[in-house]
Formats: C-alpha cells, sequence, structure tokens
C-alpha cells in the first residue's frame, strides 16, 4: 500500500490565474452588459479557472452598472430647476401672477357653430390654430382642412374640420 500525504491541501482556483483576466475586468467595468454576457460565457465552460472568471466578470459588471446608475442619477438631479428661496418671493422684483388670463376652453367650445367661417372661429375664440392639416385643392374639389386650437397650457384642445373654411364639426378633449 502506498501512503497518502494527510498535508496536502486542494489548491483554491482564483479568478486572476486566468490569462484575460486583466482585459476581460476592464471591458466589465467600462460596459457592465458586455461583462454579464462574457461572466456567462465563462460559467458555461468546463475549467474551474473559467467559472471563477465568470463569477468575477458577472460580479464586476453589476458593481459598475450600480457606480455608474450613482453617478447618473446624481448628475441628472444636479441639472433639475432649483426651488425658489421663500426670501425672494417677497422681493418686489419677482413677479409671480400670469401676464394674460388663461384660455377658457369651455367658453371658446359653445361658441363655435356649423357654417362658421375660419376667420369668424378664430375672432370669437381669440385664438389662432395652433396646427392645420389641409388637402391639396385642384380646380373642381372642395378643400379639406383640419385645424386644432389650444393645447398643454390650455388643457385642452378644440379641433374644427373645415371645408372650404366653413366649419363642419367640432370635437374637444379636456384634460
Amino acid at each position: 500500500m502506498t501512503d497518502v500525504p494527510v498535508d496536502v491541501k486542494p489548491v483554491k482556483v482564483k479568478a486572476s490565474d486566468h490569462d484575460t483576466y486583466g482585459v476581460a475586468t476592464i471591458i466589465s467595468l467600462l460596459l457592465p452588459i458586455v461583462g454579464i454576457i462574457m461572466g456567462v460565457v465563462y460559467l458555461t465552460k468546463d475549467k474551474a479557472e473559467d467559472k471563477k472568471l465568470g463569477e468575477h466578470l458577472i460580479a464586476i459588471s453589476i458593481l459598475a452598472s450600480i457606480v455608474i446608475s450613482f453617478i447618473w442619477f446624481s448628475f441628472v438631479s444636479s441639472r433639475t430647476p432649483s426651488v425658489i428661496p421663500i426670501s425672494t418671493l417677497d422681493s418686489p422684483s419677482v413677479n409671480l401672477t400670469p401676464t394674460s388670463p388663461p384660455w377658457d376652453i369651455e367658453a371658446a367650445y359653445v361658441k363655435i357653430s356649423k357654417g362658421m367661417t375660419r376667420a369668424a372661429v378664430e375672432a370669437v375664440i381669440k385664438k389662432p390654430a395652433a396646427n392645420c392639416a389641409r388637402s391639396e385643392q385642384s380646380g373642381s374639389a372642395d378643400q379639406y382642412a383640419s385645424c386644432s386650437y389650444g393645447g398643454a397650457g390650455d388643457h385642452g384642445i378644440i379641433v374644427i374640420n373645415y371645408v372650404n373654411d366653413i366649419v363642419t364639426s367640432t370635437e374637444k378633449s379636456t384634460y
């Protein structure tokens, strides 16, 4: 019988023993998604050295993602507008009142009726069209247009369809 030495300990495999350790680590730090993919690929290999490198790459990629996210959100939140200090609100140079009254979409909508001209509509509702889509006009065909009035600042929009600049239908949407 042969004697087996009792003092022999198994060799611990480290990720740094792999020949691509340095390059793969740098890639994982700079491009975490690529590092995670490389880590999964190395985990599927048979050698213990490859598996350790795969674990290392996934861990480094997750850590890099957290650090990059923290830096990104710190930068973005520092770019948001700051709040006006209370002391400046007492200053006569700060004007917080609106310069013109808001457009009353409900009152404007009830003033519109079928058969009105586009000029009459804009005079009654006191607002020009924000956007108009017109059809091509040929010598014998009618011209169709769909115009919108209002928008986000007005808390609603009125859409009016015209045929030869005469109101044919209206629609209102408030938000």
